[in-house]
């Protein structure tokens, strides 16, 4: 495991890389203060939020709209989560609010991923697509079929979409056939072939230590608290998962998407989405010493993306001395904050 010089969140130094503003470059240190989660109001999220099912074919994807007293704002933010999240966790809740709180402009829809929660698990032509070619086309065409219905409303639309979520933000987007006002992604994975073994070694054990010393180090009580319950909660949630009728769903989160993810997809799911979607402006955030997405392969995947796509806005954020994990749900304070243009 590599060493990080601060597992501390509540100060985040950010190196800002404007591919198409002529590649200059800013240094940002952003620092937070973790105890002002205390004045989220969990309690008042339930009221605001809608629980939405639209049908995909014969999937059923949950969709959660949380629209701020019932008032339609103009502008929509969707969350794709990382692998595994659920809107019904307490974690999730606290990165929603930390989201809606940064983005006060716009109504936030959630998506719940098939296989989770009261969505539909995948056909199995989809996921064998997905863990033969690391190809996460399909699944977005999924998730696009089920919101549009939502997105459709809004005049514009920006995307945010963490780790597994980044790849389903960009999958789903150049679906939607449809203008992208921004779109924020942090390490989207699947830059090289690490095969399943690999992607458990550098997500599982790799990341999980990295997980462990960020917990230990955060100072927020609410988040901390909150990681502990669902840490407890887990081996009963996977067991009523492995138990329950939808078994065909853990085959497809523990080892499809698993396959799917260890494999180099990404530069061409982006490059599809460049080419099928108009997108103003694209950010991508990179944590210096992430294990699953070495920085020299992302720098380089980025700058030649930027090349071929002169009439995108993109920025490349590196995280430095941070992890994969650095924002991970006990960490909603920098998942609310990597929601928004940085470079403003």
């Amino acid at each position: 495991m590599r060493r990080v010089a601060n597992y501390d969140t509540s100060c985040l130094e950010l190196l800002v890389h404007h591919l198409t503003r002529g590649g200059d470059q800013e240094n940002k240190t952003i620092r937070f203060d973790e105890f002002e989660q205390e004045a989220v109001s969990l309690d008042r999220l339930k009221i605001y939020t809608e629980q939405v099912k639209r049908s995909a074919g014969s999937v059923a994807v949950e969709l959660c709209l949380l629209s701020d007293k019932g008032e339609q704002n103009d502008s929509l933010l969707t969350v794709m989560p990382g692998w595994g999240s659920n809107f019904y966790e307490s974690i999730a809740r606290l990165e929603i609010a930390e989201i809606a709180k940064r983005n006060p402009d716009k109504d936030i829809l959630w998506v719940n991923y098939p296989g989770r929660s009261r969505s539909d698990a995948l056909p199995d032509s989809v996921t064998r697509q997905m863990a033969s070619r690391g190809d996460f086309t399909p699944y977005g065409e999924i998730i696009s079929s089920a919101s549009e219905l939502i997105i459709r409303d809004y005049d514009k639309l920006n995307m945010y979409g963490c780790s597994m979520g980044g790849r389903c933000t960009i999958a789903t987007a150049e679906n939607l056939g449809r203008k992208v006002n921004f779109m924020s992604l942090i390490d989207p994975v699947g830059t090289e072939n690490i095969g399943l073994t690999g992607i458990i070694k550098r997500f599982a054990i790799l990341e999980g230590k990295h997980m462990k010393a960020y917990k230990r180090a955060t100072k927020n009580k609410i988040s901390l608290e909150l990681q502990n319950r669902y840490d407890s909660a887990t081996p009963s949630i996977l067991m009523d998962f492995i138990y329950s009728e939808r078994r065909r769903s853990v085959k497809q989160f523990f080892i499809d998407q698993s396959l799917a993810l260890s494999k180099d997809g990404l530069h061409d799911d982006l490059q599809n989405m460049l080419q099928a979607s108009q997108i103003d402006k694209l950010q991508l955030i990179s944590p210096e010493y992430s294990e699953l997405n070495k920085l020299d392969r992302m720098t380089n995947l980025i700058g030649g993306l930027a090349l071929a796509s002169q009439n995108v806005d993109i920025t490349h954020v590196v995280a430095k001395n941070q992890t994969h994990s650095f924002a991970a749900a006990g960490n909603a304070h920098i998942v609310g904050m990597l929601s928004t243009d940085i470079s403003k």
